[in-house]
């Protein structure tokens, strides 16, 4: 069975949906590794540096421990694979219905 110019084209956009999804899981992961002790550190230098606290070495301890945790790849999966059955399933039912309201505007031939 061949696929139709639109089968095709869904293809190609769940594929690049699929792959969109899982780079921006990732690049949130590797921010989330950057950003949070960056958020450590300056709330050290409000709180802890004041009172004689030592913030430098609680940023690289904090560095370390995040850059530990593994990218867990079951949520953006879940996340990008979840809505493509429900896409597929709306354009397959916008097709069904569009077809419908054609054969009802197109004259009958008996």
């Amino acid at each position: 069975m061949r696929l139709s110019g639109w089968q095709r084209l869904g293809i190609v956009l769940s594929v690049l949906w699929l792959a969109g999804v899982f780079g921006y899981a990732f690049w949130h992961h590797k921010n989330e590794q950057q950003t949070y002790p960056r958020n450590v550190l300056a709330v050290c230098f409000e709180y802890i540096a004041p009172k004689g606290g030592d913030c430098q070495d609680l940023y690289e301890k904090t560095r370390r421990e995040w850059q530990l945790i593994p990218f867990d790849w079951r949520n953006p999966t879940i996340l990008g694979v979840g809505p493509l059955p429900f896409i597929w399933l709306g354009g397959w039912l916008m097709l069904i219905v569009i077809r419908w309201v054609r054969r009802g505007y197109s004259p009958q031939s008996n």
